[in-house]
């Protein structure tokens, strides 16, 4: 292994602890790291995925997005309740998909985990969505 490479994985790091603990849990998972990642890229773009979506992109099984989005969510399980770092809407074209969005606090926690990967921000989602109105899909179906 080169100097390099022990920069990069000091960074990775890093990167997982700021995870841990802009979430407050230090226990999330690679799965729930990787959905998260997954549905901030689409957020980004505007363009939300539901949980097939997810699983097709990631390569991961429709139980385990699942369980990663009951865990980013507000539900959890187990009775415990979830991270509160995505939403599911009703997308108002098609009433059985659900798309996956970051929630306020899941827009914070990207920012915080951007900052520390010190990759730029040119506009974050919560800008457009104050931009639009507040909701991205309310505003579309106008």
């Amino acid at each position: 292994m080169i100097a390099s490479d022990t920069r990069s994985l000091k960074k990775l790091l890093q990167l997982m602890t700021t995870v841990g603990k802009e979430t407050g849990h230090s226990d999330i998972t690679l799965h729930q790291i990787k959905v998260l990642l997954f549905v901030a890229l689409r957020d980004a773009q505007d363009d939300p995925a539901d949980s097939r979506e997810i699983s097709g992109a990631l390569q991961l099984s429709t139980s385990g997005v699942s369980r990663a989005l009951a865990s980013l969510g507000d539900y959890g399980r187990g009775g415990r309740g979830g991270l509160g770092l995505i939403e599911l809407r009703v997308d108002p074209n098609d009433r059985r998909r659900k798309p996956v969005m970051l929630s306020r606090k899941g827009l914070k926690v990207m920012a915080a985990i951007l900052e520390a990967a010190d990759i730029p921000q040119l506009r974050s989602p919560a800008d457009v969505r104050e931009e639009l109105g507040g909701d991205v899909f309310s505003a579309s179906v106008e």
